[in-house]
């Protein structure tokens, strides 16, 4: 994504990438990604997990470069959709 921010916390410098990526998919939970894309360009990534009757949002990225779309805001709406395809209760 192009003028994507970088995060300093400690837990996404302290690991190599390999790492990291273990530690989101290489475990006993489904998890997907969630894109949302302008044409071909990726402007938002979520993480999800994947529960029987809910979701879990690990993280969420997305693009600084279209602030009047709100895709944080447009992101989650797309993950409480997810979850409530899947049966979770309010």
């Amino acid at each position: 994504m192009t003028g994507v921010q970088t995060c300093a916390l400690p837990i996404l410098t302290e690991y190599s990438y390999g790492e990291f990526r273990e530690a989101l998919f290489e475990t006993n939970v489904n998890t997907i990604l969630l894109e949302t894309r302008l044409g071909r360009e990726l402007v938002s990534l979520a993480i999800v997990d994947l529960f029987t009757h809910g979701v879990s949002a690990v993280y969420t990225f997305f693009s600084p470069d279209y602030p009047a779309r709100s895709l944080g805001t447009f992101s989650i709406l797309k993950q409480i959709g997810l979850a409530r395809a899947r049966g979770a209760h309010q």
